[in-house]
C-alpha cells in the first residue's frame, strides 16, 4: 500500500508567536497551526506531527491483528511486538508523554 502524503517523521518548527508550522523540515510546512491559547496549539501540533507514524503503527496492527489467528513463528511474535511498540511509540509522541 502506497501513500501520497508527505512522507515522515515530521516535527513541530516554532514560528514567531503562537503559530507552529509541522512538516519533515522547516522548510517544508505539512500544516500551520495557529490557535490561542498556546498549549492548544502545541497539543494540536504534535498530533498533527506525529500522523505518519501513527498511521504506519496502525498499519502494522492492523497485519498484525489479521495473522492473529495463525500458528506463528517466533520471528513473526517478534515481528508483532515490534508493531505493538510502534504504536504505543505513536501514541505517547502524539499526547506528549514521549517528550
Amino acid at each position: 500500500m502506497t501513500s501520497k502524503q508527505t512522507p515522515g517523521p515530521w516535527s513541530v518548527y516554532v514560528r514567531k508567536g503562537a503559530a507552529m508550522s509541522v512538516g519533515p523540515s522547516h522548510n517544508c510546512t505539512v500544516a500551520t497551526v495557529c490557535c490561542p491559547p498556546v498549549g492548544d496549539a502545541e497539543a494540536n501540533a504534535r498530533l498533527i506531527a506525529t500522523a505518519p507514524e501513527l498511521l504506519e503503527a496502525l498499519r502494522g496492527i492492523d497485519e498484525a491483528y489479521c495473522r492473529a489467528g495463525d500458528s506463528l513463528s517466533r520471528e513473526e511474535r517478534a515481528e508483532d511486538r515490534k508493531r505493538l511498540m510502534a504504536a504505543r511509540a505513536a501514541i505517547a509522541k502524539a499526547t506528549g508523554e514521549g517528550a
